[in-house]
């Protein structure tokens, strides 16, 4: 499978700050992929679009509604681990990001609940690029789209959560 943005794009749409594109593995894009894109796009939709991310048919879709959507999805997956870690991190190889880097005491000092508020806060982005990407899916009625529906299952009703 692959990843349909790089770390470098996560960082320009999704990070105010300086960051090194090497602390966003590729595990990270893959999961957040799985866990937030797939659904909402539907398994045949979600296969032809890693078939052809740039082609015609799906720019539009990626470039301007999945990858914002995704990019604020990984960041606040990932952003009380990378917290810690950029705290901790070395200069290795690029002295040049080691004044956009936390000090260890600065990330120690802020308290769960604001990093708590934090992570809300982006997620709170990423859900609102998720319904920008739901809406443009409903309308642009792309043919291997199909709107979730609701199921009965032991008398009750589930409806999807999109």
């Amino acid at each position: 499978m692959s990843a349909l943005m790089s770390p470098l794009e996560i960082i320009t749409i999704a990070y105010i700050t300086e960051l090194d594109p090497a602390m966003i593995k590729d595990s990270f894009i893959l999961t957040a992929q799985i866990q937030y894109i797939k659904p909402v796009l539907t398994a045949p939709l979600y296969d032809d679009v890693l078939l052809d991310p740039a082609g015609d048919l799906y720019a539009v879709l990626v470039d301007d509604y999945i990858k914002p959507c995704l990019a604020y999805y990984i960041k606040a997956t990932m952003l009380n681990q990378q917290l810690l870690e950029t705290s901790q991190y070395t200069v290795g190889s690029d002295p040049a990001l080691a004044q956009c880097l936390m000090d260890i005491s600065t990330a120690v000092m802020i308290s769960p609940e604001h990093r708590r508020d934090i992570v809300k806060e982006v997620f709170a982005m990423a859900k609102y690029k998720l319904d920008l990407l739901i809406d443009y899916l409903v309308a642009q009625e792309f043919p291997l789209y199909a709107l979730p529906t609701s199921r009965r299952i032991s008398g009750f009703i589930i409806t999807p959560t999109i």
